[in-house]
Protein backbone atom coordinates (compact mmCIF):
# COMPACT_ATOMS: atom_id res chain seq x y z
CA UNK A 1 0.00 0.00 0.00
CA UNK A 2 1.41 3.53 -1.22
CA UNK A 3 1.91 5.59 2.12
CA UNK A 4 -0.48 8.27 0.06
CA UNK A 5 -3.64 6.34 0.08
CA UNK A 6 -6.72 8.14 1.13
CA UNK A 7 -9.75 7.18 1.67
CA UNK A 8 -13.61 8.93 1.11
CA UNK A 9 -16.73 8.34 1.62
CA UNK A 10 -19.00 10.06 -1.10
CA UNK A 11 -21.60 12.24 -0.04
CA UNK A 12 -21.96 10.67 3.93
CA UNK A 13 -23.82 13.35 5.42
CA UNK A 14 -27.17 14.43 4.11
CA UNK A 15 -28.02 18.31 4.47
CA UNK A 16 -30.17 17.89 7.42
CA UNK A 17 -27.41 16.32 9.25
CA UNK A 18 -24.67 19.08 8.29
CA UNK A 19 -27.39 21.62 9.31
CA UNK A 20 -27.86 20.06 12.79
CA UNK A 21 -24.20 19.64 13.06
CA UNK A 22 -24.14 23.25 12.38
CA UNK A 23 -26.51 24.27 15.01
CA UNK A 24 -24.73 22.43 17.65
CA UNK A 25 -21.77 24.15 16.67
CA UNK A 26 -23.94 27.42 16.94
CA UNK A 27 -24.41 26.22 20.35
CA UNK A 28 -21.42 25.14 21.85
CA UNK A 29 -18.07 26.73 20.18
CA UNK A 30 -15.50 27.90 22.39
CA UNK A 31 -13.24 31.00 21.53
CA UNK A 32 -10.63 29.11 23.53
CA UNK A 33 -10.52 25.52 21.35
CA UNK A 34 -9.85 27.98 18.43
CA UNK A 35 -6.90 27.11 15.83
CA UNK A 36 -3.71 28.70 16.56
CA UNK A 37 -1.65 30.21 13.52
CA UNK A 38 0.08 27.80 11.27
CA UNK A 39 3.90 29.20 10.17
CA UNK A 40 6.36 27.52 8.02
CA UNK A 41 9.98 27.18 9.78
CA UNK A 42 10.38 30.42 8.34
CA UNK A 43 7.61 32.28 10.01
CA UNK A 44 5.92 32.26 7.39
CA UNK A 45 2.21 32.33 7.54
CA UNK A 46 0.59 29.08 6.32
CA UNK A 47 -3.07 29.67 6.69
CA UNK A 48 -5.25 32.28 5.90
CA UNK A 49 -8.96 30.88 6.74
CA UNK A 50 -11.35 33.58 7.32
CA UNK A 51 -13.18 31.61 10.50
CA UNK A 52 -12.35 28.81 12.49
CA UNK A 53 -14.59 27.63 15.44
CA UNK A 54 -14.16 24.73 17.23
CA UNK A 55 -16.65 22.28 19.53
CA UNK A 56 -15.76 19.81 22.00
CA UNK A 57 -16.52 16.17 20.92
CA UNK A 58 -18.92 15.54 23.32
CA UNK A 59 -21.64 17.58 21.42
CA UNK A 60 -21.20 15.76 18.31
CA UNK A 61 -20.65 12.01 19.43
CA UNK A 62 -23.96 10.97 18.39
CA UNK A 63 -22.90 13.01 15.09
CA UNK A 64 -19.89 11.07 14.17
CA UNK A 65 -20.59 7.78 15.54
CA UNK A 66 -21.35 5.78 12.23
CA UNK A 67 -17.96 7.74 10.30
CA UNK A 68 -16.10 6.97 13.69
CA UNK A 69 -16.88 3.22 13.02
CA UNK A 70 -15.93 3.73 9.16
CA UNK A 71 -12.69 4.84 10.24
CA UNK A 72 -12.24 2.43 12.72
CA UNK A 73 -13.18 -0.65 9.98
CA UNK A 74 -10.43 1.09 7.39
CA UNK A 75 -7.69 1.91 9.72
CA UNK A 76 -8.08 -2.15 10.93
CA UNK A 77 -8.02 -3.55 7.48
CA UNK A 78 -5.33 -0.73 5.76
CA UNK A 79 -3.71 0.57 8.23
CA UNK A 80 -3.22 -1.13 11.84
CA UNK A 81 -2.35 2.16 13.69
CA UNK A 82 -3.31 2.57 17.19
CA UNK A 83 -6.00 4.60 17.47
CA UNK A 84 -6.78 5.84 20.93
CA UNK A 85 -10.69 6.84 21.38
CA UNK A 86 -11.49 10.28 21.31
CA UNK A 87 -11.86 12.21 24.33
CA UNK A 88 -15.03 14.50 24.91
CA UNK A 89 -12.39 17.52 25.84
CA UNK A 90 -10.98 16.66 22.06
CA UNK A 91 -11.84 19.72 19.89
CA UNK A 92 -13.75 19.79 15.95
CA UNK A 93 -13.17 22.04 14.19
CA UNK A 94 -15.35 24.24 11.29
CA UNK A 95 -13.30 25.99 8.68
CA UNK A 96 -14.75 28.99 6.58
CA UNK A 97 -12.79 30.28 3.00
CA UNK A 98 -14.01 33.13 1.76
CA UNK A 99 -12.67 34.16 -1.51
CA UNK A 100 -9.05 34.31 -1.64
CA UNK A 101 -8.80 32.03 1.82
CA UNK A 102 -6.19 29.09 1.61
CA UNK A 103 -4.54 26.83 3.18
CA UNK A 104 -0.96 26.43 2.23
CA UNK A 105 1.52 22.93 2.21
CA UNK A 106 1.48 21.53 5.56
CA UNK A 107 1.52 18.07 7.49
CA UNK A 108 -1.20 17.54 10.59
CA UNK A 109 0.70 16.55 14.35
CA UNK A 110 1.49 17.05 17.74
CA UNK A 111 5.10 18.14 19.55
CA UNK A 112 3.87 15.78 22.71
CA UNK A 113 5.82 13.25 23.61
CA UNK A 114 3.75 10.41 23.91
CA UNK A 115 1.27 11.17 21.03
CA UNK A 116 0.90 12.22 17.47
CA UNK A 117 -2.17 12.57 14.76
CA UNK A 118 -2.85 9.19 12.90
CA UNK A 119 -5.79 10.65 10.77
CA UNK A 120 -7.15 13.74 9.50
CA UNK A 121 -10.99 13.52 8.71
CA UNK A 122 -12.21 16.30 6.31
CA UNK A 123 -15.62 16.58 5.90
CA UNK A 124 -17.19 18.70 3.18
CA UNK A 125 -20.35 20.90 4.76
CA UNK A 126 -20.36 23.87 1.67
CA UNK A 127 -23.71 23.97 1.30
CA UNK A 128 -23.75 26.46 -1.58
CA UNK A 129 -21.29 25.84 -4.53
CA UNK A 130 -17.71 27.23 -4.71
CA UNK A 131 -14.80 27.72 -6.95
CA UNK A 132 -11.41 26.87 -6.12
CA UNK A 133 -10.77 25.56 -2.57
CA UNK A 134 -9.23 22.26 -3.84
CA UNK A 135 -7.90 20.13 -1.34
CA UNK A 136 -4.44 18.63 -2.57
CA UNK A 137 -2.12 16.03 -1.51
CA UNK A 138 1.84 16.12 -2.34
CA UNK A 139 2.96 12.48 -3.14
CA UNK A 140 6.37 11.28 -4.61
CA UNK A 141 4.79 11.49 -8.03
CA UNK A 142 3.85 15.38 -7.44
CA UNK A 143 0.57 17.03 -6.66
CA UNK A 144 -2.56 15.35 -6.66
CA UNK A 145 -6.14 16.59 -6.81
CA UNK A 146 -8.57 14.82 -4.97
CA UNK A 147 -12.09 16.18 -6.68
CA UNK A 148 -13.99 13.43 -4.05
CA UNK A 149 -13.91 15.99 -1.24
CA UNK A 150 -15.43 18.46 -3.77
CA UNK A 151 -18.87 16.48 -2.98
CA UNK A 152 -21.10 18.07 -0.33
CA UNK A 153 -21.55 15.84 2.69
CA UNK A 154 -18.42 13.70 1.90
CA UNK A 155 -15.56 12.58 3.94
CA UNK A 156 -11.90 11.93 2.95
CA UNK A 157 -9.78 10.11 5.56
CA UNK A 158 -5.71 10.02 5.28
CA UNK A 159 -2.30 9.80 6.92
CA UNK A 160 -2.15 13.03 8.48
CA UNK A 161 1.22 12.78 8.12
CA UNK A 162 0.75 13.39 4.10
CA UNK A 163 1.55 16.46 3.28
CA UNK A 164 -1.55 18.38 1.82
CA UNK A 165 -3.46 21.86 1.23
CA UNK A 166 -6.08 23.72 0.43
CA UNK A 167 -5.95 26.25 -2.60
CA UNK A 168 -7.28 29.81 -2.91
CA UNK A 169 -11.12 30.22 -3.19
CA UNK A 170 -11.61 32.05 -6.07
CA UNK A 171 -15.45 32.29 -6.08
CA UNK A 172 -18.07 31.39 -2.88
CA UNK A 173 -17.11 30.00 0.65
CA UNK A 174 -15.57 26.75 1.34
CA UNK A 175 -16.65 25.38 4.28
CA UNK A 176 -15.06 22.22 6.10
CA UNK A 177 -15.14 20.03 9.15
CA UNK A 178 -11.87 18.57 10.35
CA UNK A 179 -11.00 16.45 13.51
CA UNK A 180 -8.23 13.84 13.73
CA UNK A 181 -7.66 10.58 14.99
CA UNK A 182 -4.58 10.44 17.69
CA UNK A 183 -2.34 7.22 18.80
CA UNK A 184 0.73 6.86 20.55
CA UNK A 185 4.05 7.84 18.72
CA UNK A 186 5.46 5.82 16.27
CA UNK A 187 8.67 4.32 17.33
Amino acid sequence: MSPYDFYFWKDFFSKEQVENIYAIKDEHSYEELGDKGATSDNGQNLKDVTKVNSVEYRYLIDNFKLLNEQIQITNRKNYGFNIDEIFATDAVFFNEYDKESRYDWHKDGSNHPLHDYKFTIIINSSLDNYEGGDFEIFTLGGVLKIPQLNSFGSVIMFNSSIIHRVTPVTEGQRRSIVYWRIGPNFV
